[in-house]
């Protein structure tokens, strides 16, 4: 019996089948064929779903979608590893050392069903987030293998030009397939030495989700969506050590926390809304929730990470009944601590803004001073500190130094939406002053 529903619109049905098939059949395939033949699977999983979008709306959609889409995507991975033999045969002996990867793979060797289980998903996220690949490499790479992005989607994502994502995924594919090996050969040692690798990658995932560095939009749900899936596949994982999985429901409460403000954070125009305005009741108590169980089961790890530290304090955010009741002296303490492990720019500006709160604007402003970013420094970085400088001068009465501050912060705006909202804060444009020979200040 076919599905009626999902006959009426098979499109929305195939692509909602890509986001959550893509990985399962992926890790299946290569599985049997290697992480040498990605690509070529990647190719072949996208020939069956462009397959399905042509069929499916006049045959509706089979019983077994999944299983559909993987035969079809595995007689296709067959067909091209039996082409890449035949033209292997053809190659000369003095050509050996330029015969194509995957040559020697058998396509008798590739399953008949799909059964793939979390450890094969999860040996794959882990494979993808290989330490010789660069960080943004281990982002697009993730996102194309485990999570079913396109490249175009890819690239809207992270702010990249399309052809600057086919190169980097060119690059991490390369790096993956140098390993060589199938998806049930992860030892638990190399699991945990490349775990905090796997976590920084996901964190990234959810940061660009959460706070997108550039585009439009100051958010994209679905790209925050994906990272705790990942997370919660590689929790349900049995390759993955109970000291790791600990860390890692320290990340998931962050994330959990953080998401669960998503709907509170942006007004109908797309426009930033601080914490302190934010409606509480938009927040997602049930995801709150969650994210205290999270934090519960993190207490299990052997020792504090950063992300702990970060997970108590978004706690302290999403379980203050007011913004005015927010336990600021709390959170400066926290931030204490996490400089000590984490000692980046990043987390010196918060906690400069948590001491802001805790103690005043004007021990603060003192402390900004010192921070201002270098030359060449990231748009974005320059954004965050001139808009909290902005801020504090604001609290400290002085509107005419926060206005400017505000307006150096419009410049460097990573998203329309936030710089909108930077316009917005420096106020008003100043009256022109009439035949004055005055420079500008």
């Amino acid at each position: 019996m076919k599905h009626e529903q999902n006959r009426q619109n098979p499109q929305q049905s195939v692509e909602h089948l890509f986001r959550h098939k893509h990985a399962e059949i992926l890790a299946a395939i290569l599985r049997s064929v290697g992480f040498e033949n990605m690509e070529l699977v990647e190719e072949a999983i996208q020939g069956a779903f462009q397959t399905a979008l042509e069929h499916w709306p006049y045959a509706g959609m089979p019983e077994n979608p999944g299983g559909w889409l993987y035969t079809v995507a595995r007689n296709r991975t067959i067909d091209a590893l039996r082409k890449r033999k035949r033209d292997r045969r053809r190659e000369s002996a003095g050509a050996a050392d330029m015969h194509l990867a995957g040559a020697d793979c058998d396509p008798s060797d590739l399953p008949d069903e799909l059964s793939t289980g979390l450890d094969d998903l999860a040996t794959m996220i882990l494979l993808c987030c290989n330490p010789a690949i660069s960080p943004i490499g281990q982002v697009c790479v993730t996102l194309r293998a485990a999570c079913g992005f396109s490249v175009l989607e890819i690239a809207r994502v992270l702010g990249m030009r399309p052809e600057a994502v086919k190169k980097t995924l060119t690059r991490s594919r390369k790096r993956i397939a140098t390993e060589r090996r199938s998806l049930k050969v992860l030892a638990p040692g190399r699991v945990s030495e490349r775990f905090w690798i796997v976590m920084q990658c996901l964190y990234a995932m959810f940061t660009e989700g959460y706070a997108a560095s550039s585009g439009p939009s100051p958010m994209r749900r679905e790209v925050a969506e994906e990272a705790i899936r990942l997370a919660d596949i590689l929790l349900a994982a049995s390759i993955v050590p109970e000291s790791e999985k600990a860390d890692l429901h320290a990340l998931v409460a962050l994330m959990l926390f953080q998401l669960a403000r998503f709907d509170a954070r942006c007004d109908a125009l797309g426009t930033p809304i601080r914490i302190e305005d934010q409606d509480r009741t938009l927040w997602n108590r049930d995801l709150i929730h969650a994210g205290l169980t999270a934090l519960a089961h993190s207490q299990r790890a052997p020792r504090i990470s950063a992300y702990h530290l970060e997970a108590r304090i978004a706690a302290e955010h999403a379980t203050s009944p007011d913004f005015s009741r927010t336990d600021w002296t709390l959170i400066l303490r926290l931030y204490d601590d996490l400089l000590k492990l984490k000692p980046d720019r990043a987390v010196q500006l918060n906690r400069i803004v948590a001491l802001g709160r805790a103690r005043g604007p004007d021990e603060a402003l003192e402390q900004m001073a010192r921070l201002e970013p270098p030359d060449g420094s990231p748009a974005r970085d320059r954004y965050l500190y001139h808009a909290a400088r902005g801020d504090l001068l604001l609290a400290a009465g002085r509107p005419g130094a926060g206005q400017r501050e505000w307006s150096l912060a419009a410049g460097f705006a990573p998203t329309k939406a936030e710089q909108a909202h930077a316009q917005k804060k420096s106020g008003p444009a100043p009256e022109p002053v009439p035949n004055s020979d005055r420079p500008a200040s």
